[in-house]
């Protein structure tokens, strides 16, 4: 739902100068006194006050192209949740991909890898939700990820998605080979998407300008967000990104275990594609996923000796 200068005028607390509507729930808001601010709506209160949470805990982190926030209301504020953040420029680089130079992609990827590295040394409390009731929670990685692992497992069992001895070999898998070493959870975004990474031009250059997801943002390991990014962004075009980010990671962190290696990574990318199995059902876009799926369990060894 698109809301109306009204609406806005209401959240903003005074008249607009002007206000422009991007999709996926993002505005920018003109102010009289010539500031602008970002608007950013969510679905449900619970991601409305998971992106405050999230960003709050990054709001020292002012040089980073972050929303900063200055207010928000998770319950029904002008009919909808949201955030009032700092001005986010830029378009979202999935619309202008095509237009940006590999040797580009691969700067934006590195500083991409930056960002994201900066944003995984905020800790976090617990692995889970950072906000509202998650039953899945747990002090220890590995006790969070097989609750999750084993939800899943029963949805798809029961919508006949997988059979049950192929639910019992991953199940098997994941609980002789995910031994994770990372002592604490990190603050993860959970959305990193060509959507919602913002990318901007000056003159001949393209830089990053902001992160616009946070309301599935959670405490857990950085190699989530690399297994959700590496995924939406696996297109050919997305190559040099893709490199970039790895790049610039694994020499930002001396921590062998949240670098972007697949051997690392095969767990949460086999938890991601079970996941995504799940919502996606029968068809050919969840037959692929199934095969991802069955293709990691049998592929041996999850981590590197």
């Amino acid at each position: 739902m698109e809301l109306t200068r009204t609406q806005l005028e209401a959240i903003a607390g005074e008249r607009l100068k002007e206000h422009r509507v991007h999709g996926g729930g993002r505005y920018t808001l003109g102010l009289p006194g010539g500031d602008r601010r970002c608007l950013l709506t969510f679905d449900t209160p619970d991601e409305a006050r998971t992106a405050a949470a999230a960003l709050s805990l990054l709001r020292a982190e002012v040089d980073l192209p972050l929303p900063q926030v200055r207010a928000s209301n998770p319950g029904a504020g002008a009919g909808v949740a949201w955030v009032l953040a700092s001005d986010l420029p830029g378009e979202p680089l999935e619309t202008v991909a095509q237009r940006i130079p590999d040797e580009q992609l691969y700067k934006l990827g590195r500083r991409l890898g930056e960002v994201m590295h900066r944003v995984h040394r905020v800790a976090c409390d617990r692995y889970g939700a950072l906000a509202g009731d998650d039953p899945l929670a747990a002090d220890d990685e590995r006790g969070y990820v097989l609750g999750r692992l084993a939800a899943a497992l029963q949805g798809v069992v029961a919508d006949e998605l997988l059979r049950p001895e192929e639910a019992d070999a991953v199940r098997a898998w994941f609980d002789a080979e995910f031994i994770p070493v990372g002592g604490r959870a990190a603050l993860v975004c959970g959305g990193l998407t060509p959507a919602t990474i913002l990318v901007r031009q000056s003159g001949g250059s393209w830089t990053l300008s902001g992160v616009t997801q946070w309301g599935g943002a959670l405490g857990w390991s950085p190699l989530w967000d690399h297994a959700l990014l590496l995924d939406a962004a696996g297109a050919s075009r997305y190559f040099s990104l893709r490199v970039g980010y790895g790049n610039a990671y694994d020499e930002a962190t001396r921590r062998a275990y949240e670098q972007v290696r697949e051997a690392t990574l095969r767990p949460y990318r086999a938890l991601l594609s079970l996941e995504r199995l799940r919502t996606l059902g029968p068809g050919p876009e969840g037959a692929r996923r199934r095969a991802a799926l069955l293709g990691l369990v049998s592929a041996g060894p999850s981590l590197e000796s």
